[in-house]
């Protein structure tokens, strides 16, 4: 699952390719008003650069998605960093038919409740759905411990398959 989310100013909301922790049928969309960007003090320092590019631009953000599956419509609040970016886009309207557009593409950090990065069933214990939702939190921030919490809840998931059996 890719953790940066392109937001462009244009954009009043973007839908992302998450899918709600809630419901697990409708899509995280990330509205402009529910999204806070605060430019580092380090990267506002960069503006009087003469060589100044848009990349040099680095914010913290945090903010909350919404559900678009019309019965459900839960939240989620994420934070992370976001980094600018210029974009080509092709437009007849503009001279040269091409132009940029600055957008800041956001890396979530943090996202809670996270979203089931795979499918879970209620049919797996209660203590491997636990350890498998701790995995996918941990995911943004360190996916190496994601994959130890997962492996875990692998092994849990085994063990307890195996006492059912004998």
């Amino acid at each position: 699952m890719d953790k940066v989310v392109w937001k462009s100013p244009n954009d009043e909301a973007m839908v992302t390719d998450y899918t709600c922790p809630a419901c697990n049928k409708g899509l995280l969309k990330l509205f402009k008003e529910d999204l806070v960007l605060r430019e580092y003090v380090r990267s506002k320092a960069n503006h009087k650069h003469e060589d100044m590019q848009s990349d040099w631009v680095e914010s913290s953000c945090s903010g909350v998605l919404q559900c678009n599956h019309d019965y459900c419509l839960e939240y989620v609040s994420f934070c992370g960093e976001a980094r600018g970016d210029d974009i080509e886009y092709i437009s007849d309207e503009v001279p040269g038919g091409w132009g940029l557009e600055y957008i800041d593409k956001i890396e979530i950090k943090y996202i809670y409740p996270s979203p089931n990065l795979i499918p879970l069933s209620a049919k797996y214990p209660e203590s491997i759905i636990q350890l498998l939702k701790d995995s996918f939190c941990l995911y943004w921030s360190s996916q190496h411990l994601a994959l130890i919490k997962c492996e875990l809840s692998l092994r849990r998931f085994l063990m307890t398959k195996s006492s059912f059996e004998a």
